[in-house]
């Protein structure tokens, strides 16, 4: 009887978290995105493939005036590949877009990944 009292606890304990500072917001614990460790197929490019998808989810804040250009001027080729490693942790870790933007789509996410891990190519 108290293996069974024990195993609802610990499963309400599971359900109902206590809230922490530190706690992750949900969309970053529903995901679970995986940098390829090699490239598989032909490798997308900057211009046809990767650009179009910082055009509609990363420019308003990381081109022309936004919040983060100064440091992170995606319209400029050279800082996307600079900063390849970077983009790919933050979409592996579903940290950008931000929670108030919508979320990357996975054909998106599996596209910017696996730019990286090609090698990511300006061509």
């Amino acid at each position: 009887m108290s293996l069974m009292l024990g195993v609802g606890v610990l499963a309400a304990c599971a359900a109902n978290p206590p809230p922490s500072a530190s706690s992750p917001s949900p969309a970053a614990i529903s995901c679970a995105r995986v940098r390829p460790a090699a490239c598989v197929g032909a490798p997308p490019t900057h211009a046809l493939d990767v650009r179009p998808i910082l055009e509609r989810r990363c420019f308003a804040c990381h081109a022309n005036d936004g919040p983060a250009t100064e440091s992170h001027d995606f319209s400029r080729p050279e800082t996307v590949l600079a900063q390849h490693d970077d983009i790919a942790e933050e979409v592996a870790s579903c940290s950008m877009p931000p929670p108030k933007s919508p979320p990357l789509t996975e054909s998106e996410a599996a596209t910017l990944l696996r730019w990286v891990a090609c090698g990511a190519r300006a061509q």
